[in-house]
């Protein structure tokens, strides 16, 4: 199954491979580290810069769930970095949501909802996909 992948860049950790920095998605691998239970991450910054990752099998999951979001890593990264909104999740108080609206999706015109889980000291992507609108919840953040 193919992950995620796009044609902008990702902002990466320390890798398997001893690099850090900003890549090309093409250079994905340069982008991957060993996670806690062996399972390759991708690591990403939000609007207030902390780190939040995306575990590999995390990343099969959204793309075997929700097809439309193969290829779509670069709108998940801006989507952290530039939301227009932030919500806590109404089913999972310890996930927070990250909306923003693109007017060019494989779906048509819709929100990219990134969910968030945050424990003690550490963030991950949950789940990601298109939706019309913006799910109920605590307005944590807004754009002004």
């Amino acid at each position: 199954m193919q992950g995620i992948q796009g044609s902008g860049n990702i902002t990466c950790k320390e890798g398997a491979a001893g690099t850090a920095g900003t890549k090309k998605a093409g250079e994905a691998k340069g982008c991957y580290r060993r996670g806690v239970q062996g399972n390759k991450m991708k690591w990403f910054r939000d609007i207030f810069n902390q780190q939040i990752s995306l575990v590999a099998e995390t990343e099969v999951h959204i793309v075997e769930e929700h097809h439309e979001m193969l290829g779509q890593i670069d709108k998940i990264r801006t989507t952290l970095l530039y939301p227009e909104t932030i919500i806590r999740s109404s089913s999972d108080t310890r996930s927070i949501i990250y909306y923003r609206y693109f007017d060019t999706t494989p779906v048509t015109s819709k929100y990219l909802c990134v969910v968030v889980k945050i424990l003690i000291n550490e963030r991950f992507i949950s789940t990601a996909y298109f939706r019309p609108t913006i799910q109920k919840g605590v307005t944590l953040w807004t754009k002004k």
